[in-house]
């Protein structure tokens, strides 16, 4: 007998994915692992890696109810999505039944630059080419989710009319604050987390940083990635500078709780744009005030809400000087906390995707 379980079908999985995967009681599919992949908790909770192939294979051979795959604005998930939209769709067609298919949006780069870069081919012809294949992906989904507001208005104005196909809602990006105790009081402490690589900003931070002033104040970096030698070296050579290779969950939530701010000066790049940036939503639930550059799709709700937010630009200076009044007068912990969501709104999201009642009416959204 076919199997009906929910799936989320991946190009790419990460360890949040994992853990929200599991709470929803949905069998999570992939075909890579992300630099921050849990390996022993996916064989815990049984997600699967497998190929092109074998994971049409597996849409044939079971039946399940929802499907939820990458967003068609994630050029490399391309492949994939073809073949698992175009599959479930035949099967459907000769078994007359019909599989949900849902998708959660947070595309916010120029899609048409990136299809350049791959197939070298000019911008009216890749263009065209962008919009073919987006308005035949779209098409094929029932509900798409969106995260950010830039994601929205990207898709509206690349799909056209078949925006209008499946049904979309708008949602927030944040996560609740974090379950345990959150101190009030911080040290003048600074965190960077997350991948050790130019376009994370961490390079621009490490110019900027030996300008900062203030008594006590001190940069803690978490990470790993292309650049965790250079940046191991620098820190060492630095007594105001702590650096943790590849750290766990439990070290990441024990430095955030005891740091007044985090910095993630995100640096767009020809074929990549932050879309949030998932180091900002866990320091914000551990109560850091941010420093964002406006490239991540949050900035505007950043900015909104007391936090500093500069261009990607900002001169070594410029970033030294906004870091050091974020650690003079970083945002009161309470009133950073009260600006969260009860529940994960990415979990909310999913509620909605699959048919689960997500609660509060003024929580989920307003259907678009």
């Amino acid at each position: 007998m076919s199997d009906t379980t929910p799936v989320a079908i991946y190009a790419r999985a990460r360890t949040v994915h994992l853990e929200r995967f599991s709470e929803m009681g949905i069998r999570l599919i992939y075909r890579t692992r992300n630099y921050d992949f849990d390996q022993d908790l996916a064989a815990r909770l049984s997600a699967r890696e497998l190929g092109y192939g074998a994971t049409v294979r597996y849409l044939w051979r079971n039946a399940p109810s929802t499907v939820e795959v990458n967003e068609p604005f994630q050029l490399n998930a391309w492949p994939g999505l073809f073949l698992y939209l175009t599959t479930i769709r035949i099967k459907d067609f000769l078994t007359r039944r019909h599989t949900r298919i849902v998708t959660y949006a947070i595309g916010n780069d120029d899609l048409v630059a990136n299809v350049m870069a791959y197939t070298r081919l000019p911008r009216p012809v890749a263009t065209v080419l962008t919009k073919a294949a987006m308005r035949y992906l779209f098409s094929r989904y029932d509900r798409v989710a969106f995260g950010i507001p830039d994601s929205r208005r990207l898709y509206q104005d690349i799909c056209g009319r078949t925006f209008a196909r499946p049904e979309t809602r708008m949602f927030g990006a944040l996560a609740p604050r974090h379950p345990g105790p959150v101190p009030e009081d911080r040290p003048r402490q600074l965190v960077f987390l997350g991948v050790l690589e130019e376009r994370k900003g961490i390079r621009k931070l490490m110019a900027a940083w030996p300008s900062v002033g203030g008594v006590g104040s001190r940069l803690v970096i978490l990470g790993k990635g292309p650049l965790a030698d250079e940046v191991e070296a620098w820190a060492a050579s630095r007594e105001d500078v702590g650096f943790v290779r590849d750290p766990s969950r439990a070290a990441i939530s024990e430095t955030l709780l005891g740091s007044s701010a985090l910095i993630l000066f995100s640096q767009r790049t020809p074929r990549w744009r932050e879309q949030i940036g998932l180091p900002i939503l866990e320091a914000l639930s551990h109560g850091c005030t941010v420093i964002a550059s406006t490239e991540t799709g949050v900035a505007e709700w950043l900015e909104e809400n007391g936090h500093t937010v500069l261009p990607p630009s900002a001169t070594p200076e410029e970033l030294a000087n906004a870091i050091e009044r974020t650690l003079d007068r970083p945002r009161p912990v309470a009133e950073v906390l009260r600006t969260l969501p009860e529940k994960d709104m990415r979990l909310i999201a999913a509620d909605w995707m699959f048919g689960v009642p997500c609660g509060r009416a003024e929580t989920c959204g307003a259907a678009a």
